[in-house]
């Protein structure tokens, strides 16, 4: 996906812009980083930030008082650079190709636009946008991406770029966005959960409740457990970790053979938000290659966002990064 990015998320002077900017970077980056996105820009603004005093970009550093903002944006012009511009994210566009007369209207406005057809920085961003028109090879989403900054087109903006000359007709719809559209779930997820973890923390419970059954020798092959220290290496490898997100209670029930997961997975059938909390409900492969229904206990929205982060599957490896991630927090 070949996404242009508003040229005044470039532009940024103040600590303000700044701050509104971080998520949106944030969010680019890691967008970038799995390969999502390819971010396009004018040659010539590309050149512009090669030039300037300060490197890395796309934030400015020089002006920044707040300590903790500087840090953030330093960060984020680190990890711009390795994620967009190292690693060839970087799509820079000219109009050198185009065989016709670079002849174009806009037009068709739902929103505030009108004052920016002839601002330098939105000419360069049309004329990026009519490369569709000339090479089909690159095509570029209908859509401009951005955030709340004090310049730039706001979010539901929309127009039409039409060029008609000797060589094509071009006609195609555009809108301004949030980057947030773009965001994968589950990426969306895991920004919540580390921001919810953020501000009120996850207590880990070194030993949450057990509750299980009078019949359920098909669990494990040491049946008479009563506490988690009970359970088995094996059948705790996901629930041992999902204790730093704060894992409470778990709750066993009815179980079935099936072999089709590794042991020790949890898949999710369902999240119920209660008033004291979420609780997820699904299946975990024991040892004893039978999957055995399980309600897993967590504080308020942190088993949604769990299940978001990995689309309802929890196995060892991917919920050991996730935690690797909290704990470096």
């Amino acid at each position: 996906m070949n996404l242009v990015i508003d040229p005044y998320m470039f532009e940024i002077v103040d600590e303000q812009g700044v701050n509104n900017a971080i998520q949106f970077f944030r969010i680019l980056i890691n967008l970038c980083n799995g390969r999502h996105v390819r971010v396009v820009l004018y040659q010539n603004l590309y050149e512009k930030m090669l030039e300037r005093n300060y490197s890395p970009f796309p934030l400015p550093v020089g002006k920044i008082k707040n300590d903790c903002l500087r840090a953030m944006a330093l960060s984020i012009n680190d990890s711009f650079t390795k994620a967009v511009v190292d690693n060839n994210i970087l799509l820079p566009l000219d109009m050198e190709l185009c065989g016709g007369n670079q002849e174009y209207v806009i037009s068709d406005f739902c929103g505030d636009l009108e004052g920016f057809k002839d601002d330098p920085k939105y000419v360069e961003l049309f004329h990026v946008l009519l490369h569709s028109c000339y090479d089909p090879i690159v095509q570029i989403e209908s859509y401009v991406v951005t955030t709340r900054v004090r310049y730039g087109g706001k979010f539901g903006t929309a127009f039409s770029l039409r060029c008609d000359c000797e060589r094509s007709t071009f006609l195609t719809e555009y809108e301004f966005k949030s980057i947030m559209d773009f965001e994968p779930e589950s990426d969306r997820a895991k920004r919540e959960l580390f921001s919810l973890a953020k501000v009120h923390g996850f207590s880990k419970i070194d030993s949450p409740e057990i509750v299980r059954g009078k019949h359920h020798n098909f669990l494990q092959y040491n049946s008479s457990f009563t506490t988690y220290e009970g359970l088995s290496r094996t059948n705790k490898q996901v629930i041992s970790l999902l204790r730093h997100f704060g894992l409470k209670k778990v709750v066993f029930g009815e179980f079935h053979y099936d072999t089709t997961k590794t042991q020790g997975t949890i898949t999710v059938d369902e999240v119920k938000q209660t008033s004291d909390g979420d609780v997820i409900r699904g299946w975990l492969y024991a040892e004893t290659d039978y999957r055995n229904h399980v309600d897993l206990y967590f504080p308020k929205d942190v088993g949604v966002l769990l299940n978001g982060v990995f689309n309802g599957v929890f196995e060892r490896n991917d919920v050991e990064r996730l935690t690797d991630s909290l704990c470096s927090l």
